[in-house]
This record gives structure tokens, sequence and C-alpha cells, in this order.
């Protein structure tokens, strides 16, 4: 007990100085515990050397990972971006792992190691991706919806996978029967114990953090154990002992209490695998290990890019994805793992799959990082698959006539409401939405609304429209470098057009004034100033909070009908930038002054006024009622609440 206890300390210790340095460095925090574990391992500094305790450890790890995984799985990441990611991704994995398969024995590997190896590329890394899309605040572009899609389909049937690898030892029809029947009697269990008694346990057990968090802990090793005992891995136990947790209302405050426990076993997980490198193996693998990343970088990348433009997405959309995903996943990595646990794999493999790992993920970062800038650069290239899908290419010249008249052009409508689009149509102006979601242009083209497939900054979509025409031009796609090239091209032209941009950070606003952008838009400053204004008005008139509370339910009640008329939609991440866009259009339009806040009235609220308003809206906040009429109930509300202010 006590060297295992000592053992866990050195662990963690060395896990936590590698994370640091790997930190400064910038690059996965995986990759810091791997060579943690090397340095601290039985062929490093031989702080480790039992055997067992590192077996014990990555299996520990491996469940815990798994159970977390199982609580945060969303269905709803598939079903989002549909088609693409449901069908686009089970290709992906299928052709990788077949092709990756195939190369793997052709260079020497055995059919269970090149069966193996297939899967290892087949997968994409998950923190990795995630990271790369949270840093660059594209999570809810369409690229990053898709990427986010496919990586659920991906956690999921490598959870499959890892269900019937045992069956690999005896591929008899007895032996891959009996796995399967095992794997549906478990998951009959897991339904069951959810339909019937889970929720009553945990109603009880939520009345008390520390039952709360012991009796997640239970589910978990309870469905390990008879996982085990039906001759399956303890970690498809605790993954399903995850999903059907995740289906419960206190499924957030779990996550939140399992989180860094699961962190804990993780890294203990990870640094295992660094103590099973065997150092010796290194010259016998460089060959292979240089083919294999080549097939990461390059092979998985060219399989995924005629995959997601086959599905109607355009070449930008399809590069991005297919830059960002080339990386192998820390899944292989228990896949491989397993592997070994099962004796199907020697530890060598294991090796050669953790430096694969390491290296792509580290490659694939400066990929992903540059991936725009390279499309932009190498897109002239691209041209070809034009001609082998020629239906994508009619798909995108369907509405021409529009194109050419176009006085307003809004780049990327999947960021914002009708608001904006219904104010220029009032103004009697001649609006164009270019965007590269197909299905919303699908649903834009059965509004009547006029519409064009593809991305404002490339030079075939340009190319089609007649710029010195264009009056106002406004993008709410915040890439930096699809709107520089936007604002270039149309200054190029020398017609004033107004061109209102979006920008996540500030240096990138500075560039784009520089290059003729007449307003830039970063979401989060505006978002700032909005609420300073609002405590402002708190402090000195109540009925204008009251007043802007109201009209800001009724905006939201119509995202709510456009959302559901668009097949359920996304969430807009720049949710109350629509009004405050309009108003700079109108004002450049008119005067191209500078903008100016609106002075706010003084008014003497008493104390009792201000709760007496307050209380006014509380039946104004029943948001999930339909409306009839939202505007006329907006009005009335507004005008009873002021009277009695």
């Amino acid at each position: 007990m006590q060297l295992l206890i000592s053992d866990i300390a050195v662990i963690i210790i060395a896990a936590a100085l590698f994370g640091f340095l790997f930190r400064l460095f910038r690059q996965p925090i995986i990759i810091a515990y791997i060579v943690a574990g090397f340095i601290i391992g039985p062929f490093g500094l031989n702080y480790i050397g039992n055997e067992n305790t590192i077996l014990a450890i990555s299996e520990l790890g491996i469940t815990f990972l798994l159970f977390l995984v199982g609580i945060e799985l969303n269905i709803n990441h598939i079903r989002e971006v549909g088609k693409v990611v449901l069908f686009g991704g089970m290709m992906q994995v299928a052709l990788t792992a077949f092709f990756g398969g195939i190369l793997s024995f052709f260079i020497g590997f055995s059919p269970i190691e090149s069966f193996y190896l297939g899967l290892v590329l087949a997968f994409s890394s998950t923190l990795v991706v995630i990271k790369h899309l949270s840093d660059n605040k594209e999570i809810s572009t369409i690229h990053g919806r898709i990427m986010i899609g496919i990586l659920v389909l991906q956690d999921i049937v490598a959870i499959m996978i890892v269900t019937m690898l045992p069956s690999l030892t005896d591929l008899s029809f007895g032996s891959v029967g009996k796995s399967v029947l095992s794997g549906l009697s478990l998951l009959v269990l897991a339904y069951v114990t959810n339909r019937i008694m889970l929720r009553k346990i945990f109603d009880f057990a939520a009345k008390t953090p520390e039952l709360l968090f012991l009796a997640s802990l239970a589910v978990c090793f309870i469905f390990s154990y008879l996982a085990t005992i039906m001759g399956l891995s303890a970690s498809i136990g605790a993954f399903l002992a995850g999903v059907i947790i995740a289906n419960l209302p206190y499924s957030t405050n779990i996550v939140g209490k399992i989180k860094p426990l699961t962190t804990f076993f993780s890294a203990l997980f990870f640094v295992g695998l660094g103590m099973q490198i065997v150092p010796g193996s290194i010259p016998n693998i460089i060959f292979p290990l240089a083919i294999l990343v080549g097939m990461a970088l390059f092979l998985k990348p060219l399989l995924m890019f005629p995959i997601v433009y086959y599905f109607g997405y355009d070449r930008k959309t399809a590069f991005l994805i297919s830059a960002t995903m080339a990386q192998v996943s820390e899944f292989s990595l228990i896949v491989v793992a397993q592997g070994v646990i099962l004796a199907h794999l020697t530890p060598d493999i294991l090796s050669l799959v953790i430096f694969l790992t390491a290296i792509t993920m580290g490659l694939s970062s400066y990929l992903s990082n540059n991936g725009l800038d390279l499309f932009h650069k190498y897109s002239h290239n691209l041209d070809f698959i034009d001609r082998i899908f020629q239906r994508r290419k009619s798909f995108a010249q369907e509405s021409m006539d529009a194109v050419q008249e176009a006085q307003v052009i809004i780049n990327g409508y999947e960021n914002m409401s009708g608001s904006i689009l219904e104010s220029f149509m009032n103004k009697g102006k001649k609006v164009l939405i270019v965007d590269n979601d197909p299905q919303i242009i699908r649903q834009l083209r059965d509004l009547k609304v006029n519409c064009m497939y593809g991305d404002l900054a490339q030079s075939d979509v340009l190319e089609n429209i007649d710029l010195s025409k264009v009056e106002v031009v406004m993008s709410t796609v915040p890439a930096y470098a699809d709107s520089l090239i936007i604002v270039q091209k149309f200054r190029q032209v020398g017609r004033k057009s107004v061109l209102i941009m979006t920008a996540n950070k500030v240096s990138e606003s500075f560039a784009l004034y520089n290059a003729g952008a007449d307003y830039v838009v970063i979401p989060h400053i505006e978002g700032e100033k909005q609420m300073a204004y609002l405590l402002e008005d708190f402090n000195t008139d109540v009925s204008k909070v009251l007043s802007k509370k109201l009209e800001h339910i009724a905006q939201l009640k119509k995202r709510q009908i456009l959302k559901e008329q668009f097949n359920g939609g996304h969430e807009n991440f720049m949710q109350d930038i629509d009004a405050m866009v309009k108003n700079i259009a109108d004002i450049i339009i008119e005067s191209r002054n500078k903008l100016k806040r609106p002075e706010h009235g003084k008014v003497n609220a008493s104390v009792a006024a201000k709760k007496k308003a307050l209380h006014m809206t509380k039946a104004a906040m029943d948001a999930q009622q339909p409306l009839q009429n939202e505007d006329a109930v907006a009005g009335k509300e507004k005008e009873k609440a002021g009277a009695e202010v």
C-alpha cells in the first residue's frame, strides 16, 4: 500500500512538472503526460518499475476517461448537421481504416497489427480539435459543427470496437456472437435500470451532494464489474454508466464533481502509457513511423476532403475540416492499450502508436492554425474538384440573376437573425445573402430570399458579383483572413461601399480598419457595452430597463420561431448584435460620421417604484408560450408598464 501511494505521488509530480513545461511551448498536455511517464518509467529513471502497478493505473485511467465521455456524450451534435456526419463520418472511418490497414500490411505488419493500425489512423483527436475550435472561436461555424459531430460519431464507433476486441483472439462465429450478445445484454440492463430505478435513487441522493457523487461512482463501478463478468472490458461498462447518468437532470452537477477525478485518473493513464515505451524498439520503428505519420497527415485529409465536398459543402469548409482533423486520437491509444492487455499486440506496437500520436498532434496543430491561409494560397489548385462534382457547380450557380443586381450583401446568415434582412428589404434594397451551409441556402430559397451558396472571400463567388453596384457589405464571419480579402477586394473597385466586418481580436479589428473597413464588430466587446448601458439605465430610470427587457423577450421569441423554421438551427453567438449593426449601417449610409451613444434621461425613481416595475415583468417572462402577434403583445406590455411606473 505504501509503495502504491509513493508511485502515484511520483506520477502526479512528474505529470505536473512536464505539464507546466509543455504548456509554456503551447503543446498538447497529453504529450507532456506521455513524456513524463517515459522519464520516470522502467526504461527511464526507473522510479516506477512494477509492471502490475503500471497496468492497474492504465486500466483505472481508461475506465474513468470513458465514464466521463459517456456523461458528456451529446447525440444532438450528430443531429445538427445530419447526413455529412452520420454517413460521411462513417465513410471516413471505414475508408481510412481500410486503406490504413492495407498499407500497414504492405510495409510488413501482421494482419492483426494492420487491423489495429488501420483503426488508429481512422480516429481524430477530440482534445486537439476542440481546443483549436475553442481558441479560434470557431465552434459555432459550419465546419466547427461538422467536426464536432464527426468526433462524437468516432467516439461511439471506437467504443463499439473496444467492445468487440476480445473476440479477435478467436474469430469464430460463436465468440463473435457471444461478444455481441453480452454487449446487447449489458445495454438492455442499462436501459431497464435507467427506466425503473435510477431516477428515484438519484432524486434521493441529490439531497446530499456527497451522496450524489458517491452514487455516480457506484453506478460506474457496478456496470464496470458487470461488464467484466460478461467477458467485456470494464471501460465499456463505465461508458454505459456515463450514458445513462447523462439522461438525469443532475448530470451537469455530476460532471462538475466527476471531472476533477477523471482528470486525475486520465493523467495516470497517459503517464502509464509513457512508462510502456520500449526505447530499444525505436530504431526498428523509424521507417514505419514515418509512413504512418504521412498517412495521418495526408491520407486522412485526402479521404476526408471529397467526402465533405460530396455532401454539398464548399471547398473551404471541406479543406478546413480535412486539415484540422489530420492527427491520431487519444482514443487510438485506448484501443491499442486494450490490444496489449489482450495480448493481441506487442509493447513495440504500443511504442509506435504513442510516437505516432505525439508527432501527429504536434504537426497537425500547425496545419490547422494555418489552414485558412493555406486554403487561400492553394485553392486555385482545387478547381479539378468542380469538374468531378458537376452537380455542386450547378448548385452554386442557380441564382445568378439576383447576384448581379445586389445592393446589399450579407456574408454568413448562420450568425444572424432576420431583423437585419427585414430592415434592408423595408428600405427597398436588393439584398443578397451568401452562405456556405447548403441547408441554410435551400431553406432561404424556400422562403423566396435571394441567396448564393459559397463564401464571399472566394474568388469564384466575387467574380459573379457586380461589385460596383454594392452599397453595403456586412460579414458576420469572424475569420480574419476572409474579412481582409473582402475589404481589399471591394476597396480595389474604388466604390465607397459601406463595409461592416466581424473580428474576434482587437488587433484584427485595427488591421481591418487600416485596410478600409468602415466598422468592425467585436461581439464580446459590444456585449460588454450593452451591459454597461443597462446598468446605467437601471440606476437612473428603471422603466428603460423594463422596456428593453420586453423588447429582448420579443426578439428572442422571434429567434425561436425562426430557429424552428430552420429545423432546429443552432444558437446565435452574436445574440444582441443584430440591432446594433442595423443602426450602424443606417448611420454610416446617411452621414458616415462618428457613432455616438444617445443620452440617457435621468429620472428619479423610488425604490418602491422599482420593485413595482420589476414585479410587472413576471407575466412577460413566460417565453415558452407561442405568440400570435409578438409585436402587438410587446407593445401593450410596454405601454402598461410605462404607465404604472
